[in-house]
């Protein structure tokens, strides 16, 4: 099973750049339902993490804080 992680600044970074959940969701390749679990404090895979936090223009460490 592989490691999860829980970005919990997602939400936060997604906000200051004035995106929706579908848009961001949309430029990760994930869908609205996903990003709202995910913002809402649920687990995803790393590789998740990572296309998220290039989505957003920042590093995993950033986003995992």
């Amino acid at each position: 099973r592989p490691h999860l992680t829980s970005p919990p600044r997602l939400a936060h970074c997604r906000i200051l750049l004035g995106l929706t959940p579908k848009q961001r969701g949309h430029l990760a390749g994930m869908t609205r339902t996903h990003l709202a679990r995910i913002e809402g404090g649920g687990e995803t895979r790393p590789s998740s993490a990572l296309k998220l936090a290039q989505a957003l223009g920042c590093t995993l460490e950033e986003l995992t804080g």
